[in-house]
């Protein structure tokens, strides 16, 4: 089993990578709002670290930090990897994301207390290694997963900036925590600013906020270097910092294996 310190903290960064929306008619108006998520992509990879810090209840923090490695294949998929260099209870713990042209998102575990890569199944809304962030946080935040069915909701405010609202469905087969997905876009820089994510029932149980106060240009990419998570039922929330990002830089398809996640490259 994974440490239980070691047992979270995993899809945070993660989140933080962009997808591609699927293509629609240029003339749909759910189109240009995809559209707009989906111009604000590295062309090949992106890198950088994170600093995840968590704030329970009490006030009480946790820090974590992670390498995070992000590339689009040959076969037009994406994958990323994390690997963490902090605290000690967690150093070389790293994890695969695989996206599924048909479903689901593949994730890959490496704990060095198990000495073995483990595949992950199964979802939950809990936090991975430490954070509030869970598998579906990660896949979900942009709602546009390759089965969601996705609608326009009317253009609103958030955060003084005038944003697209998207929301998806998780296709039940897909297995996820979430009923809903519903993410802000801004209009003009294309970078989600909020995402609202319903358990069963209608209920409310995470949001997620980039400050765009933060937004900075990254060569032709908008990247918000501050993120907040909450979990509305667990009473907690994570703050992210986003630092030292490289695009387009050149990572081997072997950083991107199973085969390999446990080599600490």
């Amino acid at each position: 089993m994974i440490p239980p310190n070691a047992a979270r903290l995993l899809a945070a960064a993660l989140l933080l990578l962009p997808w591609p929306a699927p293509a629609q008619s240029a003339a749909d108006p759910l189109a240009e709002a995809q559209a707009c998520a989906k111009r604000n992509l590295p062309h090949t990879t992106l890198e950088f670290r994170a600093t995840f810090t968590k704030v329970d209840r009490v006030g009480g923090e946790r820090a974590s930090r992670a390498k995070v490695l992000g590339k689009k294949l040959a076969d037009g998929l994406q994958r990323a990897v994390l690997r963490f260099d902090r605290p000690t209870d967690i150093r070389g713990t790293a994890m695969l994301m695989i996206e599924n042209p048909s479903g689901p998102s593949e994730f890959y575990v490496f704990a060095p207390g198990e000495r073995r890569v483990r595949r992950i199944s199964g979802r939950s809304s809990g936090g991975l290694f430490g954070t509030d962030f869970s598998y579906d946080d990660f896949e979900n935040w942009r709602g546009f997963s390759k089965r969601n069915k996705a609608e326009l909701l009317p253009d609103a405010v958030e955060a003084d900036r005038a944003v697209y609202v998207l929301a998806g469905a998780p296709a039940p087969e897909d297995g996820s925590s979430y009923e809903r997905v519903v993410s802000y876009v801004d209009r003009e820089t294309c970078v989600v600013l909020r995402v609202d994510s319903y358990e069963p029932g209608a209920k409310l149980r995470k949001i997620l906020r980039a400050d765009p106060k933060t937004v900075e240009k990254s060569g032709d990419l908008a990247i918000a270097r501050a993120l907040e998570l909450e979990d509305l039922i667990d009473g907690t929330r994570t703050r992210v910092a986003i630092e030292s990002i490289r695009l387009d830089a050149d990572l081997p398809d072997r950083l991107f294996r199973q085969t390999d996640l446990a080599s600490g490259s």
